[in-house]
């Protein structure tokens, strides 16, 4: 999936499964499948063309690439195919103990259930049906119910992996939006500095279009080292040897639009393309 050059992102990959959740039929084929246990990598979504980059040196230019980097830096499966080693585990692909989940920076959980469990409520929430007690004999969701655009973005880092759904309705229960957000641990990726490179700087343009999505912040960023010290007992003293980062924006504060292949909105409805 990619790393993250701002800390709010929705992109191709993104833009690809809500238009999967834009299309009634899809949406309605797709909760019965997660409702029966199908697994993410076999519905074609995250292999979908849709998502295909022109860059061949794009790491997820392919929809091969995109499982491969969902199944081992999201989930934390083995490059052999393996499952997740269990944790403090011997790790096949890396030296030492496994105490992380994929590239998840000190974060270790069972993230694949964390995503097919946000994407099957949102698809519920969309659609206006209840989880069956059991859904794996579910039928198929009835096609006379509501169907809400779905909005999906990537929001990192914090200290544990978090899927959020939220929705709202137009007050008069004609229609309403739902958003969803995977909230992420930090990657080994470093955040652009510059918000500006990678984006189109918003200057006299007004708010329009399907979809926008902003970055409002200084045109560039310091990081500072400070070295510190723990907190300890009165009359402990140690020589001060913890560091921490600290960030200072400096330059003018500006507004940009991240493009799209670099986790900005698309320009126009993605229409989806069946992956294999």
């Amino acid at each position: 999936m990619g790393g993250m050059p701002y800390h709010l992102e929705k992109g191709p990959m993104f833009a690809t499964i809500e238009a999967v959740y834009y299309n009634k039929a899809l949406l309605r084929q797709f909760l019965y499948d997660l409702w029966h246990g199908k697994a993410l990598g076999s519905h074609g979504v995250l292999s979908s063309p849709s998502a295909d980059s022109p860059n061949p040196t794009d790491p997820n230019a392919t929809g091969a690439d995109r499982l491969q980097s969902m199944r081992h830096s999201w989930f934390g499966d083995v490059l052999g195919g393996g499952p997740q080693p269990p944790w403090g585990g011997p790790h096949p692909d890396r030296p030492g103990k496994t105490f992380t989940t994929g590239y998840w920076a000190f974060y270790y959980g069972n993230v694949r259930q964390i995503v097919t469990e946000t994407l099957t409520r949102a698809a519920e929430v969309s659609l206006g049906v209840a989880r069956p007690a059991d859904p794996l004999t579910a039928p198929m969701p009835p096609d006379n119910t509501r169907h809400w655009p779905v909005e999906l973005f990537w929001k990192c880092g914090q200290p544990r992996f978090e899927g959020w759904v939220t929705w709202r309705d137009d007050e008069e229960g004609r229609t309403g939006q739902v958003t969803v957000i995977f909230a992420t641990p930090g990657t080994p990726d470093t955040v652009y500095t510059k918000p500006a490179k990678g984006a189109d700087p918003v200057e006299g343009i007004t708010a329009s279009g399907f979809q926008g999505m902003w970055v409002c912040a200084h045109s560039d960023h310091r990081r500072y080292i400070m070295v510190g010290s723990i907190p300890t007992p009165i009359g402990d003293w140690h020589v001060p040897k913890s560091e921490v980062v600290f960030t200072r924006g400096e330059g003018p504060v500006g507004t940009w639009a991240p493009k799209y292949g670099l986790g900005g909105p698309p320009p126009g409805p993605v229409i989806f393309q069946q992956g294999p």
